[in-house]
């Protein structure tokens, strides 16, 4: 009977073996599908290549090495920044992505005429009349697409997330973008508001500038996750009666925005020919990655683009709250920016000489998940703004 036992049990050994063999030859498979190699004999090698289509399968979800769970946060520029933070966050709270989120955000200031004068249906036409919309998203990939002169259309974002994902180009300008956006599912809209078009009849009739500088704000947002992905972009009708065809920082990569998922993201506002002089956006998320904080790499990006205006053709003394710029008679640029783990600082060239919109500082609305409230902090990342301005 002892010896007759070892008969009886290898029919199950057999059985459990098959599975286990079936199970082995379905993970070479994966691994041969995602690494595009056979699987060499060996367990070790099975468990590292096991290992490797598991991360090849993260990376391709937009996870990449390292993927975490994180508190998600959102930060954009300026006070009505708070519109597309309230928007943001709701698709963050739902669990969505931070490229939704980014993408909802930018379009509810888009959507919006009354809070702001410079994005979407609230911003100011050409010199010609014509509206034309600059806008560029990233993720955490830095994927990125763009879109520069859309006409026909003010929810540029989201035309720019179009040429993210359904063309092999990173750029669309002009007549070709509003035809990929229309091709893609949005709608021809009316896109001059009636306040802009009085505002524009009244310039063109006086073609005053003596009116001292205008602001030309461009929402510009940054999301975190709960996935721990990053994602950021911008959107503005640019200059106020700017020259037709005139394209500013807003959708350019590297001075309008830049996304590295694994060290940080940041967008600038302000003098956008200023801003490209310096690709300021990159430039911050490369000081982040040498190991400065947010706040820290904000303000050593606006300490460069200040040495570099005040050395520049056409360009005055750069003074400690501002100074002038080729274009405007005062240096006005600000940028923000997000850690990979949602530390956001932000910097700018405003100060009590320099002001803009009442303010000596540049406000930034910023909302972090758990915490319930939003708030608009100034430049340092523990100071909230508080009063009217």
């Amino acid at each position: 009977q002892l010896r007759a036992a070892p008969a009886r049990r290898a029919p199950f050994l057999k059985c459990a073996a098959e599975p286990r063999q079936a199970r082995k030859a379905h993970w070479a498979e994966r691994v041969r599908l995602c690494l595009g190699t056979p699987l060499r004999r060996g367990p070790m090698r099975f468990a590292f290549a096991v290992m490797a289509a598991a991360a090849a399968a993260a990376r391709a979800e937009g996870l990449g090495p390292g993927a975490r769970s994180a508190t998600p946060v959102v930060a954009a520029t300026w006070r009505f920044g708070e519109i597309a933070v309230h928007a943001a966050s709701e698709v963050l709270e739902a669990g969505g992505s931070a490229l939704d989120a980014v993408e909802r955000g930018i379009t509810a200031v888009e959507e919006d005429d009354q809070e702001q004068y410079f994005v979407g249906y609230g911003g100011l036409p050409n010199a010609d009349g014509v509206m034309e919309f600059d806008a560029a998203v990233m993720d955490h990939n830095s994927r990125y697409g763009a879109v520069m002169g859309l006409r026909g259309t003010f929810h540029a974002a989201s035309a720019a997330r179009l040429v993210l994902e359904r063309s092999p180009h990173n750029v669309f300008v002009g007549e070709g973008a509003s035809e990929l956006a229309m091709a893609h599912g949005l709608s021809e809209e009316p896109t001059l508001s009636t306040a802009a078009a009085a505002e524009y009849e009244e310039w063109r009739r006086t073609r005053d500038s003596s009116q001292g500088e205008h602001p030309h704000d461009t929402v510009g947002v940054i999301c975190l996750d709960a996935q721990g992905r990053l994602a950021c972009g911008t959107s503005t009708s640019g200059w106020k009666f700017k020259a037709p065809g005139r394209v500013g920082d807003s959708p350019l990569i590297g001075s309008g925005l830049y996304c590295d998922g694994n060290v940080g993201a940041a967008v600038a506002t302000g003098d956008g020919e200023e801003i490209m002089r310096t690709c300021l956006s990159f430039l911050v998320v490369e000081l982040m990655r040498s190991g400065r904080s947010p706040h820290e790499a904000c303000l050593e990006g606006i300490r460069r683009l200040r040495a570099i205006v005040s050395r520049g053709e056409g360009a005055a003394e750069a003074a400690d709250e501002g100074g002038r710029s080729s274009m405007h008679e005062r240096l006005t640029v600000g940028v923000v920016a997000m850690g990979r783990g949602g530390d956001v600082g932000a910097a700018s060239t405003l100060g009590p000489r320099n002001t803009h919109r009442g303010l000596p500082f540049f406000p930034v609305a910023c909302w972090r998940g758990g915490e319930g409230e939003f708030r608009v902090q100034g430049e340092d990342p523990n100071e909230e703004v508080t009063g009217d301005g």
